[in-house]
């Protein structure tokens, strides 16, 4: 892997902010209002994007998985690995296979943050 992770997480941000300039911003979501609901429950933003995802609104869903990526460092790391697995899973609903590889690149440094964690604890 030739990127550090700060440098794969502004590739996914690229790629998921590209995937939704075809998308209207008219729907009264603004930026201030995802910075409250972040402060509020990261839990509660990665469950209402999985509910977009299940109800198949996927560009809402990348919007809150946006939110929850571009904090990435303050989220339980339970949550940020379902939360790429969620983006993952959307980004192949929408046939973004090219957007793929910097949420795949995210989930292998967490595998060996992880790995190195439990290597610690033995």
């Amino acid at each position: 892997m030739d990127e550090g992770p700060k440098d794969i997480r502004k590739s996914l941000l690229n790629n998921l902010l590209m995937s939704n300039l075809n998308q209207k911003q008219s729907d009264g979501y603004s930026q201030a209002n995802q910075n409250r609901v972040f402060d509020f429950n990261s839990i509660l933003i990665y469950n209402i994007a999985t509910m977009c995802y299940q109800t198949q609104n996927y560009g809402q869903a990348i919007l809150y998985l946006k939110i929850i990526i571009e904090n990435l460092d303050q989220v339980e790391e339970f949550i940020q690995v379902k939360s790429l697995f969620l983006c993952l899973q959307v980004m192949f609903e929408l046939r973004m296979k090219y957007a793929a590889q910097p949420i795949i690149d995210l989930l292998e440094v967490k595998l060996y943050e992880i790995e190195r964690l439990i290597e610690q604890k033995k």
